[in-house]
């Protein structure tokens, strides 16, 4: 199959222009918006987003170096391929336009094989990046598939990733972080999918060939992920979220500054849960004394103590009240940031 038929929006206020690229697009089987005036494509962006924009620079009430920047501010429309169209030759507003993250800049009038070119590449690399975000759906897809073997934790991949995402945009993570963060803590019980369901669902205490077989998800769960270049950054989290800081955890019994943040933060987050919900073998506690445990462990060296500071406050506010509310946007992951 070939890429799917490309919606592109040209903006520029001159009727003959738009006219001109309109009829060269559709030529070319492309799908075409218009408007003209920055304002006109922003307000006309709410309803559809195109795959790509042409934009003049100058233009009425809002013009397209401040209709750039909104679009690449904006999570939700910054991948959109951008070619700025302009009159306007001096190296100022080149540097401006790829400040402000323009894809390409080309000064009118244009040659139209060139810009057609620029057009099909620019889309090009656009689908490839749709596949990608498609990844995000299957992880999502994997994580519940692999929770549905545990009648005994539903909810609770989405629970903490709910906790770990709190913790650490209160943390100060960035962008990057939180990203990989929420995709780690959506597989970080990935491993689980080779433990016996018998193990897994056992009302009682395991025994020690039964706690082996847990002992190991996290490096099934590695395992897996290893050879996929796409979640290469989230093999860390998956591997090391049952990791103490003092050496007590496993599976490689890493200490302090060996462990990573996110790694950390997804302890914090895995072991609230598992405190907080009845599971085969125990009740659930209150979050008083969930929330107890994990200072007396911060207090011991084996939890960042100001890690699980910052996650007592957010519990204590009562910031994951509405954590029911909030789960269906969980998965929703965003894009990578601009490099």
């Amino acid at each position: 199959m070939g890429e799917p038929v490309a919606r592109i929006m040209v903006v520029d206020d001159n009727e003959m222009n738009i006219r001109v690229l309109e009829a060269l697009l559709s030529g070319r089987g492309y799908t075409v918006s218009t408007a003209h005036d920055g304002e006109e494509a922003l307000e006309k962006i709410q309803e559809e987003i195109p795959d790509l924009m042409l934009l003049d620079a100058m233009m009425p009430r809002v013009d397209g170096f401040a209709v750039l920047k909104k679009l690449k501010e904006n999570p939700k429309t910054r991948l959109i391929p951008v070619v700025m169209l302009t009159a306007l030759s001096d190296l100022d507003s080149n540097v401006k336009a790829v400040e402000l993250g323009a894809d390409d800049f080309l000064t009118k009038p244009f040659n139209k094989a060139l810009l057609l070119a620029r057009v099909r590449s620019l889309l090009h690399v656009k689908f490839l990046l749709d596949e990608l975000e498609s990844v995000d759906e299957i992880i999502a897809m994997t994580a519940r598939i692999v929770e549905a073997k545990d009648e005994y934790t539903e909810g609770h991949v989405e629970r903490v990733t709910a906790f770990a995402l709190g913790l650490g945009q209160a943390a100060g993570l960035n962008e990057w972080s939180m990203r990989n963060l929420r995709r780690g803590a959506l597989l970080h019980d990935l491993g689980k999918i080779a433990v016996p369901d018998d193990v897994l669902n056992k009302p009682g205490k395991l025994d020690k060939e039964e706690w082996d077989h847990i002992l190991r998800h996290p490096e099934v769960g590695a395992s897996i992920l290893k050879g996929l270049k796409s979640l290469a950054s989230v093999v860390d989290i998956v591997l090391h979220h049952h990791e103490k800081l003092d050496g007590s955890g496993y599976p490689d019994g890493l200490k302090g500054d060996e462990i990573t943040i996110e790694s950390r933060i997804m302890a914090i987050a895995d072991i609230y849960d598992a405190l907080t919900t009845k599971r085969s073998y125990k009740e659930g506690m209150s979050k008083e004394t969930a929330l107890r445990i994990l200072q007396e462990e911060g207090q011991e060296g084996k939890l960042d103590e100001r890690l699980v500071n910052i996650f007592s406050q957010l519990v204590e506010r009562g910031e994951f009240e509405s954590l029911g509310d909030r789960i269906p946007n969980l998965f929703n992951i965003p894009p990578p940031p601009p490099r």
